[in-house]
């Protein structure tokens, strides 16, 4: 059976959470061990985006993978 994005799975939600754990892991890293300069900003703006970005997507789709199984119950 072929999945698509209008049928997440809970595997999708997996996917995208570790994705923005991942983005999580850089920023802190970005902070942590560089001091501020252009590069770092730089950095610190294309993972803190992505980061938020990841988690609105895993939480989107997690919400649809609820509905989609409220439905499937009914």
């Amino acid at each position: 059976m072929r999945n698509n994005a209008a049928q997440p799975t809970i595997g999708h939600v997996i996917m995208f959470a570790a994705a923005a754990a991942g983005w999580l892991i850089l920023f802190l890293i970005n902070l942590t061990l560089f001091t501020p300069s252009a590069g770092w900003w730089i950095r610190a703006v294309f993972s803190g985006i992505l980061l938020v970005a990841s988690l609105v997507f895993a939480v989107v789709l997690w919400r649809r993978v609820n509905r989609n199984k409220a439905a499937d119950r009914s």
